[in-house]
């Protein structure tokens, strides 16, 4: 049986995980746009971390929820305007 490719791991990885990463991050964000970059990111790593990710036999859902967790935790935050008397 041949081994799958690298992208095909990470497609079936996206085509399984982003709809719970997308609401996960929704739920946070209540922004759609900014919901979806941060699932975009969030593959971005899980594709630079995928051999570690393979080798685990841990599940990939916690760890990609985590990561979009962070994601938003790190993105710069806008100034609040001021109150005014």
């Amino acid at each position: 049986m041949p081994t799958e490719l690298p992208e095909d791991v990470l497609r079936a990885m996206y085509a399984q995980h982003r709809p719970a990463v997308l609401a996960y991050a929704e739920g946070f964000t209540r922004d759609r746009g900014r919901a979806e970059d941060i699932v975009q990111e969030t593959f971005l790593r899980a594709w630079r971390h995928l051999p570690q990710l393979l080798a685990s036999d841990r599940p990939v859902r916690p760890w990609l929820l985590h990561v979009a967790h962070r994601l938003h935790r790190r993105r710069p935050r806008c100034p609040r305007p001021a109150r005014g008397r």
